[in-house]
């Protein structure tokens, strides 16, 4: 951990801890179940390692685990039971795939269990975003007020900044969280969307000079700690956040806005 400037002769790792105390963290990006890579992750290891790394809350949504049809219903139902004995600690996501006859059936059982958002994965479900069989989900979480976090890591199509602003316009009141930061076409998107207050970038395994190009440029009220935990580590992508928020001198109710209260403010408490 690099000295912080912004506390002169305070020891790096004491300003950190005191930080993490006195912050209401929330990752936005976890997984639940298992997927068909092999990673795994069950709730009582999410919740582990959350206590161990002092994070309040988290995002949690399904592996990439289709069941018959393309469909996630088993998998949703993981994220369901999870949030049953643990709803004080989880935020469910429902995972859908567009291309799946019953995904709007889905979408509808899940949203009358109190799920509070969407993820979407263009690259393991075979669509590009601004795809027209996407277009269902779209209006229906805008009709609804609830987020799509869709991943923006490796893609099917890896220049996306013309395709997020065609939806955008297409569909205004969309609150859309680009998973990983968007970081195959962070340049363009970043530029193209700067202005639009219904974008959050998650911080999510992004390399570590796009995070500060990301709370530098668009500014820490559109940016979301995540870990993509199992297959990112909750605790050193919580530190990369905050060192990056500390060595550009943010205040404390600036990073307390990317560690946590950004997500709340889509999702509720």
């Amino acid at each position: 951990m690099a000295p912080y400037h912004c506390f002169p002769g305070k020891d790096p790792r004491i300003v950190y801890e005191e930080l993490l105390d006195a912050t209401m963290i929330v990752d936005c990006h976890t997984h639940l179940g298992e997927d068909k890579d092999g990673m795994h992750q069950a709730i009582p290891e999410l919740v582990r390692v959350m206590n161990k790394h002092k994070v309040d809350r988290a995002v949690a949504f399904p592996f990439n685990m289709p069941g018959p049809g393309r469909g996630f219903h088993k998998a949703n139902g993981i994220i369901a039971k999870a949030y049953e004995s643990h709803k004080d600690r989880l935020i469910p996501f429902m995972r859908l795939d567009p291309h799946s006859p019953a995904c709007m059936k889905e979408m509808q059982e899940r949203l009358d269990q109190g799920f509070r958002g969407i993820k979407l994965h263009p690259r393991a479900q075979s669509f590009s975003i601004d795809e027209e069989i996407a277009f269902n989900i779209y209006d229906a979480a805008q009709d609804n007020d609830i987020p799509i976090i869709i991943h923006t890591g490796l893609m099917r199509r890896m220049k996306i900044g013309d395709a997020l602003t065609n939806i955008i316009k297409e569909f205004p009141k969309l609150k859309i969280i680009l998973a990983h930061g968007a970081y195959v076409d962070i340049v363009r998107v970043v530029y193209s969307l700067k202005g639009a207050h219904n974008i959050l970038f998650d911080t999510s395994v992004a390399p570590i000079y796009d995070i500060y190009e990301l709370i530098y440029t668009v500014g820490p009220d559109r940016v979301v700690y995540g870990s993509d935990t199992p297959y990112g580590h909750m605790a050193s992508a919580l530190e990369a956040v905050v060192d990056i928020a500390l060595s550009l001198h943010l205040p404390k109710e600036k990073i307390d806005m990317i560690l946590g209260q950004n997500i709340l403010e889509w999702v509720g408490p």
